[in-house]
């Protein structure tokens, strides 16, 4: 499953069967999240910063290359330059703490 949430905004739950790997989920990032972003209100696109973990295809080289160049440097994880989301962080996220129990 993948989704987001930006400000009171949700990117419905995207239910991927098989094996999620790095080229699938740069398929969902250009289809659904680009698409979910461009509909975003312009105060919520200014505020926005992308958060992945370490999943390993989230860390692949053509992953970052593809959230690098639909988020620029607002976005956290293995490899930003905003700041590197530890692989194990103790921290929760906003999927830990919200949608999760919202699904």
């Amino acid at each position: 499953m993948f989704s987001g949430v930006v400000g009171d905004h949700v990117l419905p739950p995207v239910f991927l069967e098989g094996a999620f790997n790095a080229e699938r989920y740069r398929e969902v990032l250009r289809n659904e999240v680009t698409d979910f972003v461009d509909n975003l209100p312009l105060q919520d696109i200014a505020t926005l910063i992308y958060q992945q973990d370490g999943h390993p295809a989230h860390r692949a080289r053509e992953s970052i290359a593809a959230v690098r160049e639909i988020f620029g440097w607002r976005w956290l994880g293995i490899g930003s330059e905003l700041h590197e989301w530890p692989p194990r962080s103790p921290e929760l996220t906003i999927m830990d703490f919200f949608m999760w129990g919202h699904i």
